[in-house]
Parts: structure tokens; C-alpha cells; sequence
């Protein structure tokens, strides 16, 4: 089994939250822009780069959030949350992934009202939140 290692970024402006939407399977869903770290990056580097392919945005990765985990046939999934300080956005995503249809700011105070995954670091009472599927 491999471990993969995933960076997620927490970025806030005016009380709301960005994410990218995504459609897949027929259904809606919003997650937190981030993806797989590569070789030889940092997390923060990681964090960056995914911010700039998936949302355009330019961040400064800032403190670890939460960390979770989960398991497939092949993998081991360590996703490390990172709070983001939000810089500017620079145009439209580079490099969005297959199932993007956007990005969007979620007002936090309602976020569990929007179909958002993973739903357990919106009420999250420690920073190992565990495996989530």
C-alpha cells in the first residue's frame, strides 16, 4: 500500500471560505482547493501550487489545521488542512481537475448547510479528526 501525501488549504476573506466546485456522478459537492504534494516540495509549496492550479488564487501557507486519513485497495491518504492567508487572485485556474465546475466563497456560518466535504472539519474539536471516507 503507498502513502500519498494531500495538502488542503483554509483560506477566509470576509467570513467566507473558498472552494471549488465540483460535479461528479451526477451530484454537486464543494471541497477545499488542495491536491497531492510531489517530490521534493514542501507542504506549503505544495499548498501554493495546488491553490494556483485549482483557483487562480496566490496564498501564504500559514499553520497545520487538521489532519485526517483514508484508505483505499492501494493507497493510504494522509490530508494535512492548512490555514492559507489569501493574497490575490491571478486570473482563471491553471490546471483544474476533470470533475471542476468552479470555485466559490462559502459564507462559513452556513457552511453545513451546502453539500461540503468533508463535513468533520467544520465542527472539528482537535486537530486528528481520523479516517474519513
Amino acid at each position: 500500500m503507498k502513502l500519498k501525501t494531500v495538502v488542503k488549504a483554509w483560506i477566509v476573506q470576509d467570513d467566507k471560505v473558498l472552494t471549488i466546485k465540483k460535479h461528479k456522478n451526477g451530484t454537486e459537492f464543494y471541497v477545499l482547493p488542495g491536491g497531492k504534494q510531489k517530490k521534493k516540495e514542501t507542504m506549503h509549496e505544495a499548498l501554493q501550487r495546488e491553490c494556483k492550479e485549482e483557483a487562480g488564487a496566490e496564498v501564504v501557507g500559514g499553520e497545520l489545521l487538521s489532519v485526517w486519513e483514508s484508505f483505499d485497495e492501494d493507497f493510504h491518504k494522509v490530508v494535512l488542512l492548512f490555514s492559507a492567508q489569501f493574497i490575490e487572485m491571478k486570473g482563471i485556474p491553471l490546471k483544474q481537475d476533470a470533475d471542476q465546475i468552479g470555485i466559490e466563497w462559502l459564507p462559513i456560518a452556513s457552511l453545513h448547510s451546502f453539500p461540503f466535504y468533508p463535513k468533520e472539519i467544520i465542527k472539528q474539536t482537535s486537530i486528528y479528526i481520523g479516517t474519513i471516507q
